[in-house]
Formats: structure tokens, C-alpha cells, sequence
């Protein structure tokens, strides 16, 4: 048994020092100038020995953080298992590469459903496998397991970004752009450099997004590649509050999407109200909320079936957005929605953008909000 508060730590493969970095990142963001607390304070409070009340203000760092009452983070629940070991051939296995592929795809999958705590050591360890049968003597298709490699470490990149680990992520997506460029893989080492990109603009650094979102959109070859390279221009002029440009490329990206010739197995997710909704989210960041509430308003109008999660997710911004805008009645009505739509209940990322929307909100005396506070402590 540990307490809630440890198991969630766990689950987002976070040291101590790093997890006391995310609530110091967490306070700067709320402005709680006097948020301090050391490793032995945070030690106490995992191991649930604390004797006398938080100071307020760490309180309501760590409620924010986790979305949860400190008193549910104090209790015991079931220690989560280790990370799954992955099953698959061994580096030097004569196993055809659609093995090694199938297991990436797993991991994959597996992130989807748990989050990236219980599988980035597991990709790790496949991606050192890739590249020592990649440099092994015997190997007969050495270009292929870089490839594999790259899509291996672009992974590890994602898991990295989900966890708040951006230098790590940067790091990791780095390496899978030079795996895939050395294979010539051109179409892959666009997508990377998107990905790049983004984190970039997660680690708020607009210069070095819009270079990278511009290179990757110069090596794209299909309209929906065009059309996330295009997302990421547009987010890094938001960050700069370059309003103009940021309209227009998002703009340029629908059109891509919509009449953009090619298309690439990595970008099948790349839909019209999937672009409505990341502009949506770069317009919250860019402080325009009236832009993001119209952006998002569309991209749930135009969802159709599939991709459920990025439609919680989607609808859970544009709660934000209406808490940006301080529209009580639809922070209410859109969350309440949310709180009924079991892919909103089961997606982390959903919960926290709706614990987020509720913060922004602040304290208020309309009796709904503290009625879909409550339910949403529920939930999640």
C-alpha cells in the first residue's frame, strides 16, 4: 500500500527533485509566490506521516497539480505494478521487423490506455535492442532498424513531453531526427521536427518553434504533414501574441487538411476539428480567448466518429476557454457534459484541462460551480 499521492508520482516516472520542480513550475503559473516545500516535507507527505496542516499556499500547489483534496492525495490506495515487461525477440533475433514494429506499436497503445509512467522503460530497452541489432555484423537490414529505432526514440519523446520531462523529450525526438535523416526517411523526419516543434512551444520558447514548425513544413510532402507543421507556425506566433500571423496560418492548416494532396500513415489523426481544436488550445496560451471559444465551438460542431479522447480533451479546452472569457453559465454547461462522457472521465488530460478551467474560474458565489467542483473532485 502507498498513499495515493506516491502512486501518482509513480505513475508519471518522476523523481522526488523532479516532482518538487513541476510544483515550483505549478506555483509560478498560479503566482503563489510563497510556495516552498522541501524534499523531507514532500517525504513526509508521501509517506503520509505529516502531523500538522500544510501551509495553505503548498495546498493549493498540490491540489492543482494532481487535481485532487489533499486528503484524498494522504490516502492508502493499492501500489501501482511495475512497468510491463515487453515480450519480443531478443536484438540478434531473425524475427522479421514487423515484430519489432508491432511491439513499438504496443507500447504505444499501452501509453493510451495508462499513461507513459508504466511504459517508458520498457521503450528504453526496445529502442537500445533496435540499434545494437542495427550495429550488429549479421544485421541484413540495418536501415530498417534505424528507422525503427527513430520511431522508437520519437516515442520515448512523447512519453517524455506527457510527463512534463521537456528537456528529456527535446533530447529523445533530437535523436530520432538524426536516426530517420540518416535513413533518408524525409516524410518521418518532417513529422519529427513537428514534433519538435511542439515541444518547443510547450517549454515556451516561440523562436525555436517557428523555426522548427517552418523546416519541417519546407521537407513535408503530404497536405496533412503541411497541415501539423502549419499548427506548430501557428502556435509559436500565438505564444508571441502575433495575432494576424496566427490566424493565418491556421487558416493555411485547414486548407491543407481540407484540399492538401498525400497523405502519411503518421498523420491519419491529422482531421479538420483536430486542427480547430489545437488552434483552439493556441489561442487560450495566446490570451485571445474569444478566438479559441470560436475555434473550438467549431471543431466540435465538425467531430465525427473515432478519436473520442481528443474530443473529451476538446471539449474540456473550450471550458477553459470560457473561464478565460469569464463565462460562468458555459464553464457550467460544458463541463457538466463533459463530466457525462465516459472518454472524458477516463482521460487524464480531459480531467486536468476541466481542473484547470475550474482554477482559472476562481472562487465564485454561483451555486452550479460548486456543484460541478464537486463532481469533478469525483471523478478525477
Amino acid at each position: 500500500m502507498a498513499t495515493l499521492l506516491r502512486a501518482l508520482r509513480d505513475q508519471r516516472d518522476l523523481t522526488k527533485p523532479e516532482m518538487l520542480d513541476r510544483l515550483e513550475r505549478r506555483a509560478r503559473e498560479m503566482r503563489e509566490d510563497g510556495f516552498a516545500l522541501t524534499e523531507r516535507q514532500f517525504s513526509r507527505l508521501e509517506a503520509g506521516e505529516v502531523k500538522t496542516t500544510p501551509r495553505p499556499v503548498n495546498r493549493r500547489v498540490i491540489e492543482a497539480e494532481f487535481g485532487k483534496s489533499l486528503s484524498d492525495l494522504m490516502s492508502l490506495v493499492d501500489r501501482p505494478s511495475s512497468a510491463p515487461v515487453v515480450p519480443g525477440p531478443t536484438a540478434l533475433d531473425a524475427e522479421p521487423l514487423e515484430r519489432w514494429a508491432s511491439i513499438i506499436g504496443g507500447l504505444a497503445q499501452l501509453d493510451h490506455c495508462q499513461g507513459p509512467g508504466g511504459v517508458l522503460e520498457p521503450a528504453r530497452s526496445v529502442y537500445a535492442s533496435l540499434v545494437e541489432a542495427a550495429d550488429h555484423e549479421t544485421c541484413r537490414d540495418r536501415p530498417g532498424f534505424l528507422r525503427l529505432a527513430g520511431r522508437c526514440a520519437e516515442l520515448i519523446g512523447w512519453f517524455c513531453q506527457d510527463s512534463g520531462r521537456l528537456d528529456d523529450a527535446m533530447t529523445w525526438t533530437a535523436r530520432a531526427f538524426d536516426l530517420v535523416e540518416a535513413v533518408e526517411a524525409y516524410e518521418f523526419s518532417a513529422y519529427v521536427l513537428m514534433r519538435r516543434s511542439a515541444i518547443a512551444v510547450e517549454m515556451g520558447n516561440a523562436s525555436d518553434a517557428l523555426l522548427l514548425a517552418e523546416w519541417a513544413l519546407r521537407k513535408s510532402a503530404s497536405g496533412q504533414g503541411r497541415a501539423l507543421a502549419l499548427r506548430e507556425v501557428a502556435a509559436a506566433h500565438a505564444l508571441n501574441r502575433n495575432v494576424t500571423a496566427f490566424q493565418d496560418a491556421v487558416d493555411k492548416a485547414i486548407g491543407q487538411a481540407d484540399g492538401g494532396a498525400g497523405r502519411s500513415p503518421l498523420t491519419t489523426y491529422c482531421s479538420i476539428p483536430y486542427l480547430w481544436s489545437e488552434a483552439g488550445a493556441a489561442a487560450i496560451v495566446g490570451d485571445e480567448p474569444g478566438l479559441a471559444v470560436e475555434y473550438l465551438q467549431r471543431a466540435v460542431a465538425g467531430w465525427e466518429g473515432g478519436q473520442q479522447r481528443d474530443l473529451a480533451v476538446c471539449k474540456a479546452r473550450l471550458a477553459l476557454a470560457h473561464a478565460h472569457a469569464n463565462d460562468v453559465e458555459q464553464v457550467v454547461v460544458v463541463t457538466t457534459e463533459s463530466l457525462h462522457d465516459p472518454a472524458a472521465a477516463s482521460s487524464p488530460r480531459a480531467l486536468s484541462v476541466l481542473h484547470e478551467a475550474l482554477r482559472v474560474l476562481g472562487p465564485t458565489s454561483h451555486p452550479a460551480v460548486d456543484q460541478v467542483r464537486h463532481e469533478l473532485s469525483t471523478v478525477g
